[in-house]
């Protein structure tokens, strides 16, 4: 059975107004539960709202770049809670990138993102380290936990 999926949209209001409050409150893992980590595994999409009609992708916005590092810098377990599914993660996760540029290609306005591997790769592997933690206290099995990494890294395709 597929476990239940969570939208958790953020207002372009907050994100240009740097708050994060919402979710972090809504994340704060120092006040959840092993079960509700559990339920909360991998289940997350995060949206920001009010950006579908902006000409820029994601990741190239000013306003979501900041507002994406000062929520990570607060939050840097999103990866737990992410889901896997769509683009809605790696254009956080690129948007947190010195090295990201958006190349077009293509006739009919497809974009791709270009950037630094190594740089994801750290990224990634700090936040890996604190998911990881986030597992075990969940009561993840060591199995779950390897399937995991290897889920994201397979999203992120390094494999």
């Amino acid at each position: 059975m597929d476990p239940e999926r969570f939208l958790f949209r953020i207002p372009r209001a907050d994100v240009e107004a740097m708050d994060s409050s919402a979710v972090q409150r809504h994340f704060d893992v120092s006040r959840l539960t092993p079960a509700e980590l559990r339920a909360m595994f991998g289940c997350v999409t995060y949206r920001l709202d009010g950006y579908d009609a902006h000409p820029a992708e994601l990741f190239t916005i000013p306003d979501v770049r900041r507002f994406v590092r000062q929520w990570h810098e607060s939050c840097p377990h999103w990866i737990y809670f992410g889901a896997l599914d769509g683009d809605n993660l790696s254009a956080l996760y690129f948007s947190m990138l010195d090295s990201v540029e958006c190349v077009q290609r293509g006739g009919a306005g497809l974009s791709t993102a270009r950037y630094d591997t190594g740089e994801l790769t750290r990224l990634l592997a700090a936040d890996l380290e604190q998911a990881d933690a986030l597992r075990i206290r969940a009561g993840l099995t060591e199995g779950q936990r390897w399937k995991r990494a290897t889920d994201i890294l397979r999203y992120f395709h390094f494999i």
